[in-house]
Parts: C-alpha cells; sequence; structure tokens
C-alpha cells in the first residue's frame, strides 16, 4: 500500500472512535480532533515512533499537541499503531476498546494530555506526552526546551508541535517564536488552519496573517491542505534543520457533514446521531500491530542528582544578600553536567550570573518573556535536567499559568524568585513578590523554601537539586547579617532551627522577617520577656514538629487565658500564619497572632519606613505583646508608650 493511502486509510479508521468515544464521555472537542486526523497519521506513519518503547528519546521523534483539546485523534491513533503506555512501570497496550473509557475517572485517558495520573483507583499511569498540554499557547515553549536538551545531550532527532490558528494569538507563542529562531532549534511547528476558534471563525477574532508574521520571524513557512495525503508526504518527507512553519488549512469536523454545519467547537453528537454517523462511514481493513503489553518500560528517567560530595563550604562576607548565597551554590553545583540554568534577562539580580560566568553553555538566557521560559525551562526539565528557572519573584506571577502546567505534569522543575516581599522597598509594589508564598503554598507536592540568610540559601540551593519534586524558593534582596555559620550545612526541606529557646512567647518567621523577629525579640529580652524564636525556612512542608515541641514549653501570660505565638512574614496573607494557625485551630490552649502586609506597600528611602508603613511598627507590636504580661498602667507609662 502506497503511503498516500495508509495515511487516508487511518484518517478514515480514526473517525469512528473520535465520534464514538467523545459521544460516550458527554463531552470533548471531535470536530478539532478530525480536523488533525491527516496530519496526525501522517506523522506517526512517516516519522520515528516507537509503540513498544515511546518513551525513548532515542528510539521516538518529539511531538506535542499544544492544541490540547483535540488529544482524542492521538488516543486513537496510538491504539491503531498498538501504542503501549505504562502502569505502575509496565507496559499496557492503549487498546481501541480503551478509547471508549475516554476522561472515565478511572481512566488515563483524560480530556486534555497528561503524562501522569492518578486513577482513583490508586493506579499511576505514564502516557507518552512529554507535558501537559491544554492551557493554550504553551507546547511551543516547552518543545523549544526539548529540543535543547536533545542538543546538550547529542540526541538528533525531529520535535513537532501542533498548534491552533486561534490559539496562535497566545503572547507566548509570539514569545516561542522569536526564541526558537535566536536558538535556531530544529522545531517543525504545524499550524492547524481550521478557520475557527472556540466562539467565532477566526477571520472574525483579532485579524492575523500567519505567513507574513512567521516570515517576519524569520521562520521558514509551508502552505499545505492538511487533508491531502499526497501534500502531507511531501511535506514529511524531509527533517528541517532550522526553525519551520508548516500551514496546514483543515476542515473542522473533517469526514462528518454534521459536525460542519456550524460551530461544534466542545460538542459532541448525541447517541443516535453519533449512531447514524458510524453507519456511512467507510470501512476500512487496518491492521493493528500486535505490541506486546508485559515489559517493564522506562518511562522516566532519574532526574535527580546524586551529588559525590557536599558542597563546599562557602566563604562569605558578613552581611551578604540571600540571592548571592544562592548564585554561589549553582556555580557549584554546575560541576554536574545535568545542571542548567534559566533566566529572564535578570542574571545580575537572581545571581545566576554567577553560574553564567563558568558554565555559559548550560546558561538559557530567555529575556524578559517569562512565559516562555518557565515553559522552556519545563521542556528541559522533563528530559532529565536538573533546571532552575530565575526571575524577580513578581514576575513569576506572569507565568502562574505555565508553572502551574508544569507541576501538573509531575515535572520537577525547581524555580527561584528574588527580590521577594518588600526588599525592593525603592521601587514600590510593582517590583515586591507578595501573593507568591500564597500561591506556591496552595500547588500540591510544591516545597516551598524561603532562607534568612546566605547559609541557608547556600545549602538550601543543594537540597533543591537532590529533591525529587518540584520546588519554589524564594531570595530576597537586601545584604544581611550571616545567621548560621557557613561550616553549618544542616538544612533541609521539611526543616526549621529554633534560633532562640523561650517560655514566655514564640515568634515565627521566614526570609528576611527572621531578622526583623530577632530584633523585635531582643527589645523584649530588655522588658524581661523571655522570646522564644523559631525561622521557618521550610514553609512546605511545614515542620510541625519543632513548632509543636516549643509551643509545648510556653508558659500562659499574666493577663491572657492562651499562650501566645506570633507570626512574621512580609508578604500577603495565606501564608506562614496561616498554616501555623491551622494547627492550633481546635480545642487548643495557644493563640496565633499573624503579622503580614495587609495594604498595598508604596516606595521608601528605607527598609524600615516599609516595614512601618505596612504594619510592622516595632513599638505598636511590643505594646501589644506587653499588655499580656503587665498591668494596664505599667504598659501605659512604658518607654514604648512614648
Amino acid at each position: 500500500m502506497k503511503k498516500e493511502e495508509l495515511i487516508d486509510q487511518k484518517a478514515n479508521a480514526y473517525i469512528k472512535h473520535i465520534i464514538w468515544s467523545s459521544t460516550l464521555a458527554g463531552a470533548d472537542h471531535p470536530s478539532s480532533a478530525l480536523s488533525l486526523a491527516h496530519i496526525i497519521a501522517g506523522i506517526l506513519t512517516l516519522k520515528k515512533f516507537n509503540p513498544e518503547d515511546p518513551f525513548d528519546r532515542k528510539k521516538n521523534d518529539a511531538l506535542i499537541l499544544s492544541e490540547g483539546h483535540a488529544v482524542p485523534v492521538l488516543y486513537t491513533a496510538w491504539a491503531f499503531e498498538g501504542m503501549n503506555y505504562s502502569e505502575s512501570g509496565y507496559a499496557k497496550r492503549l487498546t481501541l476498546e480503551m478509547l471508549d473509557t475516554l476522561r472515565d475517572i478511572n481512566s488515563p485517558l483524560e480530556g486534555h494530555p497528561v503524562p501522569i495520573s492518578c486513577l482513583a483507583n490508586g493506579k499511576i499511569t505514564n502516557l507518552p506526552f512529554p507535558s501537559a498540554t491544554g492551557a493554550l499557547g504553551q507546547g511551543l515553549s516547552i518543545m523549544a526546551g526539548i529540543a535543547l536538551a536533545d542538543l546538550f545531550d547529542g540526541i538528533k532527532r525531529n520535535h513537532f508541535v501542533i498548534c491552533g490558528d486561534s490559539e496562535f494569538r497566545e503572547g507566548q507563542i509570539d514569545e516561542a517564536l522569536r526564541f526558537i529562531n535566536t536558538e535556531q532549534l530544529p522545531i517543525t511547528l504545524f499550524l492547524n488552519l481550521n478557520e475557527w476558534g472556540q466562539s467565532a471563525k477566526t477571520k472574525d477574532l483579532i485579524k492575523h496573517n500567519y505567513k507574513k508574521e512567521l516570515q517576519a520571524k524569520d521562520w521558514d513557512v509551508i502552505e499545505i491542505n492538511g487533508h491531502n495525503s499526497k501534500e502531507i508526504v511531501k511535506v514529511l518527507s524531509k527533517d528541517y534543520k532550522k526553525p519551520t512553519a508548516i500551514l496546514a488549512h483543515t476542515i473542522k469536523g473533517w469526514g462528518v457533514k454534521r459536525l460542519q454545519e456550524g460551530n461544534w467547537h466542545g460538542k459532541v453528537l448525541s447517541k443516535e446521531d453519533a449512531e447514524k454517523v458510524l453507519k456511512n462511514l467507510p470501512k476500512t481493513d487496518l491492521k493493528i500491530p500486535d505490541t506486546k503489553g508485559t515489559g517493564v518500560l522506562i518511562n522516566k528517567q532519574e532526574i535527580y542528582l546524586t551529588l559525590k560530595a557536599k558542597l563546599p563550604v562557602p566563604k562569605f562576607s558578613d552581611k551578604i544578600s540571600a540571592r548571592k548565597g544562592y548564585g554561589y551554590a549553582l556555580k557549584e553545583l554546575g560541576k554536574d553536567e545535568r545542571i542548567v540554568v534559566c533566566d529572564a534577562e535578570v542574571s545580575n539580580s537572581t545571581m545566576t550570573e554567577i553560574f553564567r560566568e563558568k558554565y555559559s553553555k548550560r546558561y538559557v538566557e530567555c529575556a524578559i518573556a517569562e512565559q516562555n521560559m518557565m515553559s522552556v525551562a519545563s521542556g528541559l526539565a522533563s528530559q532529565g535536567k536538573i533546571v532552575f528557572a530565575n526571575t524577580f519573584a513578581r514576575f513569576l506571577e506572569t507565568c502562574f499559568s505555565q508553572w502551574n502546567i508544569s507541576q501538573q505534569s509531575k515535572i520537577p522543575l525547581h524555580v527561584v524568585g528574588s527580590h521577594v516581599g518588600l526588599g525592593p522597598h525603592s521601587d514600590g509594589p510593582s517590583q515586591m513578590a507578595l501573593a507568591d508564598v500564597a500561591y506556591a503554598l496552595a500547588m500540591p507536592y510544591l516545597s516551598v523554601l524561603s532562607p534568612s540568610d546566605a547559609v541557608s540559601a547556600y545549602y538550601l540551593t543543594e537540597q533543591c537539586a537532590l529533591h525529587k519534586g518540584p520546588t519554589y524558593q524564594r531570595n530576597y534582596r537586601p545584604d544581611m547579617p550571616l545567621l548560621y555559620d557557613v561550616k553549618d550545612s544542616y538544612f533541609f526541606i521539611g526543616g526549621s532551627r529554633v534560633l532562640k529557646k523561650g517560655t514566655d512567647c514564640l515568634f515565627i518567621a521566614h526570609g528576611y522577617m527572621v531578622h526583623f523577629a530577632l530584633e523585635l525579640a531582643k527589645e523584649l529580652e530588655k522588658e524581661k520577656i523571655n522570646v522564644g524564636v523559631i525561622d521557618a525556612y521550610s514553609l512546605k512542608p511545614l515542620d510541625i514538629k519543632t513548632i509543636s515541641n516549643e509551643s509545648a514549653d510556653l508558659k500562659k501570660p499574666k493577663f491572657s487565658p492562651f499562650k501566645c505565638i506570633y507570626t512574621f512574614e512580609d508578604n500577603f496573607g495565606g501564608g506562614l500564619g496561616s498554616q501555623v494557625a491551622s494547627l492550633f485551630a481546635h480545642g487548643s490552649d495557644v493563640s496565633v497572632e499573624q503579622f503580614f502586609v495587609e495594604r498595598w506597600p508604596k516606595s521608601a528611602r528605607s527598609m524600615e519606613e516599609m516595614l512601618k508603613y505596612c504594619g510592622f511598627d516595632k513599638r505598636k507590636m511590643i505594646l501589644k505583646i506587653l499588655n499580656n504580661y503587665w498591668e494596664l498602667d505599667k504598659v501605659m507609662k512604658s518607654k514604648w508608650k512614648d
């Protein structure tokens, strides 16, 4: 059978299963999936894909369906190819019968691509997606990271990305096109021009000249009929060595007249209509390969770092910022060739320039394009690299969606934000990360670290590299005194430090605010109030044991029925304080008072001014605490009242 005939046969065979599986699911995007039938059939027929072991980078070309809602066509194509997937590490074959479980809670076939899925029955399954997609606009950037990883590892293969024409309006696509051209990555983009968005014809939305815009970014552009198998064979007959876009004109709902009448985006046929369609489909006699699904699949690489030795003891000055401690740790970690650092053109602020000066080939400059950077870093990490992605923590808010997709994909990416909290006091709130803690703590499986000095930042960076899961480390800007000896390397994810024992009340803080808490405790010591201080450098997981033990040693103040804990953090609420309060929420004799940023900051000429403006007024705080211990007249006459 000729290649063209085989592609046509496969495309026709896909129709039945795309229609029926989506109808049984009760919700899906069969019209989008059908528009890609020939393109997917062509790629899987003509390029390098190994159904026995689809996870092996050397045996398979890379494919990302950025237009994630069209995934039923890929599930169907995989079933016809006899594609294996993994269940608890063992190979199982994706069968045509399994397609009928689309979107079921106990099925690995989700409504959008997901590489690792924990089913309701407890089984862990892996499908050969490098990353989740579905939040539109991200696939091209993720593939850029994959292509970079292949370049670093000397792996030569094709890199295919399929994007929708309405999706192409996402700003991240623009970032990715420029980045890929700058790096001259061999990526082939199929742009699915089916002329429909979700709610309207694409021509009636924001105008776009795909060809001119791609050519303006120095991409090679080829135009084809996306349902003409001869043209597909021709365009896939060569491997493209530079960025190439294939504009594929397609029909949304191809092969099913009913789905071409009006806008059927995200709609499925009723069972009655589906049965009518299936009766009139052309017959095919495709044979599905007898793929054995019994062996053990290597479905992911061991991508966590095993260090041969601990990091060397650093040489730090008496006053140094957490971000610099981080930079020096990166330099030492860079001895391992799996370490890659991505930055968004702020390397002289994040201190990744220290790494770049020594390991420039593994430093990836993404310029001021944080969304692209996060997805590029995610793509790199998906291929076995230990990746640190860096920018001002405030600008991470620009790419929360990309970060979310990376975590959803179970990719162990290490994200590092600098200039956290109120540290950029002179610049004002546009530069301050104040919501990052609440966001990061809300994400499942993400470890969140907030070092209080350069020493803790240095050694916690090592812990991130050793960690199997995703991490977020927040580094403050100001140069501050060291709290720990440079030889003190005992820091770990889930840990904390008791910097000062106390029996009257307990202060718990993280990051820069540990210094503030220590200063406040020192003033209270002068008033005979014995204050304990905990550096909660691991915000997630929180060191519940240490906090509980230290609170157990507290005495109740004279004028309070509760033991007193105070938390300090220079970010919005929903962070450390909320976690500590939840520990003592039910039936406890402990009161937790939270101090955090409750208003929008503004520019200030000193950190002291900024802290006071945002509610961290030492005098008022001391008065509030003394009120629990002293007679009212003594409080009113104290020096703090004046």
